[in-house]
């Protein structure tokens, strides 16, 4: 665990550090995003690209090699990410997040087009303080845009739950999928209740009503009749 421990006291060190202000977004990938990636979650520079081009378009990191596993698109410090106010990593739809809050709709949506031209699965968007990660491009037949999403809405909380962001987006979690098992588990569905529960009296027998004792009445009779 003492690797794990150095990471996190960076990723504090990083949240106690950092004062909000109007970097651009060269400035908030070096001082902001790149100490997140590199020096609090543990990627290597070796296994990560920047501006990597395809047919026209640049992605600001491709993290992973031989092949990219996780792309990172960056946003300048002040496009501030409108997210849902509730406690811990938020597991939120997508369309809830992008719901009237076009900077961060234009950033998932391109992310997401980088991930589908290029075959990555996990997309992630920041602007130094928030992050938003989902799986970008899909092969299960969910369109990426109606999928699911973790995000961090400040850097306090990235060290607050540190764990949790680890366990999401460091290399190890990668290579465990631990990011898109969540993403993808479906909620579980209540089952439903015993039959016991509707029955008015259980264990027990049922009361016998009027016609079924004349019939054992009437049977009696009978078959006393042709002994």
């Amino acid at each position: 665990m003492a690797d794990f421990d150095t990471h996190a006291a960076v990723m504090g060190g990083i949240a106690v550090e950092t004062e909000r202000g109007q970097r651009n977004e060269a400035t908030t990938r070096l001082q902001l995003i790149d100490r997140i990636f590199f020096d609090a979650l543990g990627w290597s520079r070796d296994h990560c690209r920047l501006e990597d081009s395809l047919d026209g378009t640049y992605t600001d990191y491709s993290f992973g090699l031989p092949a990219t596993q996780v792309i990172v698109e960056a946003k300048k410090e002040g496009n501030t990410f409108e997210l849902p106010s509730t406690s811990g990593p938020l597991v939120v739809n997508l369309k809830v997040l992008m719901r009237s809050n076009e900077p961060l709709t234009s950033a998932i949506r391109q992310a997401s087009s980088y991930c589908t031209s290029r075959g990555v699965k996990l997309g992630v968007v920041s602007n130094g303080h928030q992050l938003i990660a989902f799986v970008g491009s899909r092969t299960d037949g969910t369109p990426p845009m109606t999928g699911r999403a973790v995000a961090f809405r400040s850097l306090a909380e990235m060290d607050e739950r540190f764990i949790d962001l680890w366990n999401y987006l460091s290399p190890a979690g990668i290579a465990f999928n631990n990011l898109e098992n969540v993403l993808r588990l479906e909620p579980r569905s209540i089952p439903p209740e015993k039959l016991s529960k509707s029955l008015w009296v259980y264990p027990g027998t049922k009361s016998r009503n009027t016609i079924e004792l004349e019939l054992d009445v009437l049977g009696e009779l009978f078959s006393s009749r042709h002994r």
